[in-house]
């Protein structure tokens, strides 16, 4: 996907009516005003994992997932591409896996409601771990999380999520995944 600035007039305000009626209709959350980080963090008990793109990154988060202990009751749901499904098989960490939903392009919208149906109930917390743009990834991040929906940062993902991790270093993704992963309190 174009980036947000190099989008032509007519795609810049459709992208950002799309936001604002999402917002508004609270599909996604909004803190307008602060919150408690601390109280929607600890109480936080199912939690959904937008796993990356890439199987490098891939591998990254699931060595860090499986030496976790969760908290009493607390489980991981993830979404993750096909493609990557072997490595995915063995991993015990996972609570539920679901398949991103097929599509021909993770960067069109608007994404209709439908798209992610599959998608049980909502998280209490929900975490993109896709470093670029990827709009379908921070959709289902930001529509499922009940009280906090962290991601990195970068030009459309602000739009939706909650908390986003700025990127150190490309080369550093362990870092800035532990990072994340120790803003909501999932340790190792």
């Amino acid at each position: 996907m174009k980036k947000l600035n190099t989008m032509n007039f007519f795609s810049k305000t459709k992208y950002k009516i799309w936001i604002i009626f999402l917002k508004k209709r609270n599909i996604i959350l909004n803190y307008n005003k602060p919150f408690n980080w601390n109280t929607k963090v600890s109480d936080s008990k199912n939690i959904l994992i937008c796993m990356p793109s890439n199987k490098a990154e891939i591998n990254i988060a699931n060595q860090y997932l499986d030496k976790i202990t969760l908290k009493q009751d607390q489980k991981i749901d993830i979404v993750y591409l096909d493609r990557f499904k072997e490595n995915f098989n063995q991993c015990n960490c996972y609570n539920r896996k679901y398949l991103y939903p097929d599509v021909k392009n993770i960067n069109h919208f608007p994404i209709k409601k439908t798209t992610i149906s599959y998608i049980d109930n909502q998280y209490d917390i929900t975490i993109d771990l896709n470093k670029g743009i990827n709009i379908l990834s921070n959709y289902i991040t930001a529509t499922k999380a009940k009280n906090i929906s962290v991601g990195f940062s970068n030009e459309i993902s602000k739009d939706f999520l909650t908390a986003t991790i700025m990127l150190n270093d490309q080369s550093e993704y362990s870092k800035n995944i532990k990072t994340i992963f120790e803003l909501v309190e999932i340790k190792n």
